[in-house]
């Protein structure tokens, strides 16, 4: 999950406060630290859609991202 934000360039959350300010949750921020050790271990998955939806939005920014650079691949691959 860190990796993937890193790559977007996105923060990525090194402790329970950062994790906690990305997901606007900080019980479920120390949920997934408690399940997954440290902010590094957590699943891409669950940490992006654990993310609040963008203004506007359905998906969280780590998701925008991760899709948006899906379809430039997809798009500039022809």
């Amino acid at each position: 999950y860190s990796a993937w934000r890193e790559l977007c360039g996105l923060s990525a959350p090194v402790n329970e406060s950062d994790l906690a300010g990305i997901l606007g949750n900080g019980f479920l921020a120390r949920k997934l630290l408690h399940l997954y050790g440290t902010a590094k271990n957590i699943d891409v998955w669950v940490g992006a859609i654990s993310e609040p939806a963008l203004a506007g939005g359905r998906v969280g920014p780590l998701l925008a991202c991760l899709i948006a650079r899906q379809f430039r691949a997809l798009r500039d691959g022809d």
